[in-house]
């Protein structure tokens, strides 16, 4: 019993040292790293968009919302109580 505890417990140590030099080893990537600063980005993306001649755009948006609504009374004398009021707005637009 005090075998097995033991290799459990070495497993155990072994894979929090694996994961935490896997965490903290360098990154790599496929991907190339650019060496351009973000000023550099913002003017290369800038002059990119003085050549384009047009844009569509499609946006879509549904929200929804409750509010309490004016409070509902059987005679003017005693207050009512307020009511729930759902709103659903649904929102297209494109151009």
């Amino acid at each position: 019993m005090k075998r097995k505890t033991t290799y459990s417990l070495a497993f155990a140590l072994c894979a929090m040292a694996l994961l935490l030099l896997s965490a903290c080893g360098p990154a790599t990537s496929s991907t190339a790293q650019s060496n351009l600063t973000p000023l550099q980005v913002l003017q290369k993306s800038a002059d990119a968009m003085k050549k384009v001649s047009s844009t569509h755009i499609e946006m879509q948006s549904q929200d929804s919302v409750q509010t309490t609504g004016a409070a509902v009374t059987s005679t003017r004398e005693q207050q009512g109580t307020p009511v729930p009021t759902n709103v659903n707005v649904s929102l297209k637009a494109s151009g």
